[in-house]
């Protein structure tokens, strides 16, 4: 695993230099982390700008003079980033933390807590979403060992300019609440992109199974969406003991569309079929395509007059319907088998008494409906 983890960050690294000088355009993906940086970059220039009268006050010139600096790099750095160059817009403002993060501790000792603006940079670096993770692995080791070796300094050496414990404590405070306020404000987008990655997440899962149960072709629920009807429909009844209709309806002669005009008139037909019958349908009602040319119709509480009444609109529509493919006319008709779900035999049952019925219809001619009493 460790292996693993060097081949990354070498692979990485290699990758990683070259990026750091390439402009990144703001898309979807990136967008958050430009908003963020901007931000945190206008937050650092404006920190610094207030330090320079604090360092003036305490009497450390080399921290006053620094600070400049620290100006000019957060300027620079947020010029940097909305030109797109992310990269190189993140690596100088965390240069210039980690420079003047060390340049405090050795002016005026640890106490003055401006080593905590260390601990903000790791999730800045971890919310690029352009570097690897052995980019950020690498660069969060770094700020680690530099938090770490500022503290070993820091004991074993005085600092340049010894500060009462009131300024100190002061300047502790005043950077401690900055901080907070930056993680807070990291935290807050962390969030939000959090929210909006699972939302995306959630939405594609959707569309997947939407996409799972859907019929390409006619737009219609596949078998599998259609069984999923038909096993909400077996929930109701066990609940409402109230009696409901499958139907199987079949194109009579499909086959000579395809062979005599081809295929594009076939899916043609399917699609004027799918479209037929789902406007003589109700709201309720379901219909999926059950496979090639048949078609499965579900009608929640619906006892067999009514089964055979739909049936029989269905059939009459379609068969007063002409087809014009390419400048061509046809007629289309349907035969239909019903069957009624009233809890004593299985839905497999059901729909296969449905199937012969439909076989009955298309041996006595096609274009048809037959019952389920016959």
């Amino acid at each position: 695993m460790l292996k693993d983890i060097v081949q990354t960050s070498t692979k990485d690294f290699k990758s990683w230099l070259p990026g750091i000088f390439s402009s990144t355009p703001v898309i979807s993906g990136n967008y958050r982390f430009y908003v963020v940086s901007s931000c945190s970059y206008l937050i650092g220039l404006l920190i610094h700008l207030l330090f320079i009268p604090m360092f003036w006050f305490f009497g450390v010139t080399i921290m006053t003079l620094y600070n400049v600096v620290s100006i000019t790099a957060f300027a620079i750095a947020y010029i940097l980033n909305r030109k797109t160059y992310h990269n190189l817009a993140l690596i100088i403002a965390a240069t210039e933390i980690s420079i003047h993060a060390s340049l405090a501790v050795y002016s005026i000792g640890w106490h003055g807590g401006f080593f905590v603006y260390l601990l903000a940079l790791v999730p800045l670096v971890f919310f690029n979403p352009v570097w690897g993770y052995g980019i950020k692995i690498g660069l969060s080791t770094f700020f680690t060992v530099l938090y770490i070796g500022l503290k070993v300094y820091s004991n074993s050496h005085a600092p340049l300019i010894e500060l009462s414990a009131d300024y100190l404590t002061f300047s502790y405070y005043i950077n401690s609440a900055f901080v907070f306020v930056l993680l807070a404000y990291l935290s807050y987008f962390y969030s939000l992109a959090a929210n909006q990655a699972e939302s995306a997440l959630q939405q594609s899962y959707d569309e997947i199974q939407i996409l799972a149960k859907t019929d390409p072709l006619t737009r219609l629920a596949n078998r599998r969406g259609t069984i999923d009807a038909i096993d909400k429909e077996v929930s109701r009844f066990n609940r409402t003991n109230i009696e409901f209709a499958i139907i199987l309806a079949d194109i009579d002669n499909f086959k000579k569309f395809n062979d005599h005009f081809g295929h594009d008139c076939g899916d043609f037909v399917l699609i004027t079929v799918a479209n037929t019958i789902k406007h003589v349908l109700r709201d309720n009602d379901h219909i999926g395509r059950w496979g090639g040319e048949e078609f499965l119709i579900l009608l929640p509480e619906t006892r067999h007059d009514g089964a055979q009444y739909v049936a029989e609109k269905i059939r009459r529509t379609l068969s007063d319907k002409t087809l014009t493919f390419r400048n061509t006319e046809s007629k289309i008709s349907m035969t239909f088998g019903i069957s009624i779900y009233n809890g004593c035999e299985s839905v497999a049952t059901c729909i296969n008494n449905a199937d012969k019925n439909l076989y009955k219809g298309k041996q006595r001619g096609k274009n048809c409906v037959i019952p389920m009493t016959v």
